[in-house]
């Protein structure tokens, strides 16, 4: 994927890039700050969205679909 994010116009490709579970995960526990990366803060919350939604989004079609 990373790789892919290179055809995006503009900045959007580093934004996107900033926020794959690889980089955002790293962030988590950088003790020093990079520019143009995500503190840690937003790492964490990056990498929460990450399996949460597919955890709400499961649940959801288990529910709808079992008998």
């Amino acid at each position: 994927m990373p790789p892919l994010t290179n055809l995006l116009p503009g900045g959007w490709g580093d934004d996107v890039t900033k926020v794959f579970t690889s980089n955002a995960g790293s962030m988590v526990a950088t003790t020093i700050q990079q520019a143009n990366s995500l503190s840690p803060w937003e790492g964490y919350f990056a990498m929460t969205v990450w399996w949460v939604v597919p955890l709400i989004i499961g649940a959801y079609l288990i529910k709808r679909r079992d008998a």
